[in-house]
């Protein structure tokens, strides 16, 4: 798999590397839980390293409609960060401390717990949500533990909702409405209503007619369907099949990442800033960008213009985040809270030639820029080339 080149520009808008480490649990937490996007225009959800349960058809209470995802880091996850599929509006968003009787009341008053023979942190002090507690006493009626759920915009899932559950906190300020981009942070990581198992992310998607889905080749990992009756050799064959297909899946995301960065490139923060780039055999990923205030602390606006090179006709997009990943623009309209800490002017959607946006910061912050497209077929992008301009004034 060949991806397109990923850089950062800080400050000077230097272009900075990053580096790969062989086994992932080595990896520092930014590139363990980042944001890996697929071919077919998702995001993975949750890191792929430590697969549990798939899909069993068992009825009643022994069937399994979704895939169990291990946390995959320090404290077995605990407090990673869960993730978009694709660009979705927020549907349900229920937490055990809103309604201990449906998501299981919080497990508070204790340091640590025990699951699997593993001693656990019970809570964390994480930045952005304050203290988490990360499992419940019970099950809670629903059986599900904290649940966000979206509805899937556009991509290859459009109008299937992904369901998220046993998170142990949504991101403050995400609200049943929002829309949420492609690797936009949820929430949480946790073990709500999980009173046995090792903390993991039970994923399920439906489609737009309420059928339940393998997520399996949805990942490009393959079935992971198990028969109801099946004995524990067949189980166990067909799970250590999806592993392995996970975890060379994670090795190559990671892989690609490692090898797509360049050398360190230094650009004059102010004036006209020229970056040109491709979408490389037509996959239909972004490139992202940071733009930091000027060197002496002023607010400067800048104007992003994002131009349609080369190719066969495709619709630049202009798509502007925080450095958590969180979506601040989104082609068109600012995100809710957005508006606290940016000013956003749309000049041009893209959709009928090229991209232009001017961002005002309110306050000290970074930003980060992705160079995508509005949804289209991937062979509109084959040889297709961008040119983005920024452009802001030197004092």
């Amino acid at each position: 798999m060949t991806r397109p080149i990923t850089c950062a520009f800080v400050l000077l808008f230097i272009c900075a590397g990053a580096t790969h480490a062989a086994a992932s649990e080595d990896l520092p937490p930014a590139e363990l839980h980042g944001v890996y996007p697929l071919d077919n225009g998702l995001v993975l959800a949750y890191p792929l390293d430590n697969l549990f349960r798939g899909w069993v058809e068992c009825t009643g209470r022994g069937h399994h409609r979704a895939l169990d995802i291990g946390g995959v880091g320090p404290d077995a996850g605990l407090g990673s960060v869960v993730r978009a599929l694709g660009r979705a509006k927020v549907t349900q968003i229920g937490m055990p401390a809103d309604d201990p009787e449906r998501f299981g009341t919080p497990l508070v008053g204790v340091a640590t717990v025990v699951r699997s023979s593993h001693e656990l942190p019970a809570w964390k002090d994480v930045a952005g949500y304050g203290r988490v507690n990360f499992f419940t006493r019970n099950y809670g009626r629903h059986r599900s533990g904290g649940t966000i759920s979206i509805k899937l915009l556009d991509g290859p899932l459009v109008g299937h909702e992904v369901h998220y559950l046993h998170v142990a906190a949504a991101r403050r300020g995400l609200a049943v409405g929002d829309v949420v981009e492609a690797g936009d942070e949820l929430g949480l990581l946790g073990g709500t209503a999980v009173l046995d198992a090792p903390p993991h992310l039970h994923l399920s998607i439906d489609t737009p007619e309420g059928r339940a889905i393998d997520v399996g080749p949805v990942f490009g990992i393959g079935v992971t369907r198990v028969p109801c009756r099946a004995d524990g050799k067949l189980i166990a064959a067909i799970r250590a099949r999806y592993t392995k297909a996970a975890r060379i899946l994670m090795s190559a995301l990671r892989r690609d990442r490692a090898r797509n960065v360049v050398a360190p490139e230094v650009v004059s923060s102010c004036g006209t800033n020229v970056i040109e780039g491709g979408f490389e055999d037509g996959k239909l990923l972004s490139q992202r960008f940071v733009v930091a205030a000027l060197e002496d602390g002023t607010l400067a606006p800048f104007t992003l213009q994002l131009e349609r090179v080369q190719g066969l006709r495709w619709a630049p997009r202009i798509q502007i985040e925080d450095l958590r990943g969180n979506a601040l623009f989104t082609g068109t309209l600012a995100q809710p809270g957005a508006r606290k800490r940016f000013a956003f002017k749309s000049l041009a959607s893209g959709k009928r030639g090229s991209a232009s946006v001017v961002v005002t910061p309110k306050q000290l912050e970074a930003v980060a820029v992705k160079v995508t497209a509005w949804p289209v077929h991937k062979r509109a992008l084959r040889g297709a080339n961008w040119r983005l301009t920024i452009e802001r004034a030197c004092r």
